[in-house]
Protein backbone atom coordinates (compact mmCIF):
# COMPACT_ATOMS: atom_id res chain seq x y z
CA UNK A 1 0.00 0.00 0.00
CA UNK A 2 1.60 3.65 -0.74
CA UNK A 3 -0.28 6.33 0.85
CA UNK A 4 0.44 10.34 0.55
CA UNK A 5 -0.47 13.19 2.28
CA UNK A 6 0.07 16.19 1.10
CA UNK A 7 -0.83 18.87 3.84
CA UNK A 8 -0.44 22.01 4.98
CA UNK A 9 1.32 23.11 8.03
CA UNK A 10 0.15 22.82 11.63
CA UNK A 11 -2.82 20.25 10.21
CA UNK A 12 -1.95 16.93 12.27
CA UNK A 13 -0.10 15.71 9.12
CA UNK A 14 2.68 14.30 11.58
CA UNK A 15 0.00 12.41 13.69
CA UNK A 16 -2.02 10.87 10.44
CA UNK A 17 0.97 9.60 8.67
CA UNK A 18 1.90 7.62 12.16
CA UNK A 19 -1.04 6.96 12.60
CA UNK A 20 -1.04 5.06 8.78
CA UNK A 21 2.52 3.74 9.68
CA UNK A 22 1.53 1.81 12.67
CA UNK A 23 -2.64 0.50 11.51
CA UNK A 24 -1.15 -0.71 8.39
CA UNK A 25 2.61 -1.18 8.90
CA UNK A 26 4.13 0.94 6.19
CA UNK A 27 7.25 3.13 6.55
CA UNK A 28 6.77 6.47 7.06
CA UNK A 29 8.65 9.40 5.07
CA UNK A 30 7.97 12.74 6.37
CA UNK A 31 8.43 15.70 3.94
CA UNK A 32 11.23 14.23 2.04
CA UNK A 33 11.40 16.98 -0.19
CA UNK A 34 12.32 18.88 2.84
CA UNK A 35 16.53 19.80 2.18
CA UNK A 36 17.36 20.53 5.88
CA UNK A 37 15.56 16.61 5.83
CA UNK A 38 17.62 15.08 3.41
CA UNK A 39 15.89 11.66 3.68
CA UNK A 40 16.72 10.47 0.10
CA UNK A 41 14.11 8.86 -2.21
CA UNK A 42 13.85 5.29 -0.67
CA UNK A 43 10.35 6.13 -0.78
CA UNK A 44 10.05 6.25 -4.74
CA UNK A 45 10.48 1.97 -4.79
CA UNK A 46 9.35 1.13 -1.97
CA UNK A 47 5.72 -0.65 -1.70
CA UNK A 48 4.56 -0.42 2.05
CA UNK A 49 5.61 3.36 2.73
CA UNK A 50 3.38 6.54 4.08
CA UNK A 51 4.69 9.81 2.67
CA UNK A 52 3.57 13.61 4.13
CA UNK A 53 4.48 16.26 2.42
CA UNK A 54 3.83 20.18 2.77
CA UNK A 55 1.89 21.66 -0.27
CA UNK A 56 4.66 24.14 -1.04
CA UNK A 57 7.61 21.56 -0.81
CA UNK A 58 8.64 20.42 -4.22
CA UNK A 59 11.75 19.37 -6.15
CA UNK A 60 14.20 21.73 -7.02
CA UNK A 61 14.06 22.05 -10.72
CA UNK A 62 9.79 21.00 -10.66
CA UNK A 63 8.02 24.52 -12.46
CA UNK A 64 4.86 23.71 -12.16
CA UNK A 65 3.88 22.25 -8.53
CA UNK A 66 0.04 21.50 -9.73
CA UNK A 67 0.86 19.28 -12.02
CA UNK A 68 4.20 17.84 -10.59
CA UNK A 69 1.63 16.58 -7.71
CA UNK A 70 -1.14 15.43 -10.35
CA UNK A 71 1.83 13.04 -11.70
CA UNK A 72 3.32 11.83 -8.44
CA UNK A 73 0.04 10.79 -7.19
CA UNK A 74 -0.59 8.50 -9.73
CA UNK A 75 2.39 6.33 -7.85
CA UNK A 76 0.40 5.90 -4.62
CA UNK A 77 -2.71 3.75 -4.02
CA UNK A 78 -4.58 6.87 -1.56
CA UNK A 79 -4.02 10.42 -1.92
CA UNK A 80 -5.00 12.88 1.52
CA UNK A 81 -5.13 16.51 0.68
CA UNK A 82 -4.71 17.80 4.56
CA UNK A 83 -5.89 21.86 5.09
Amino acid sequence: MRVLIISLPRTGSNSLMNQYSKKYNLNCYGEPFNPILNLGEGWKTNDNVVVKTMLFQIPKGVSSDREYWIEISKSFDEVILLS
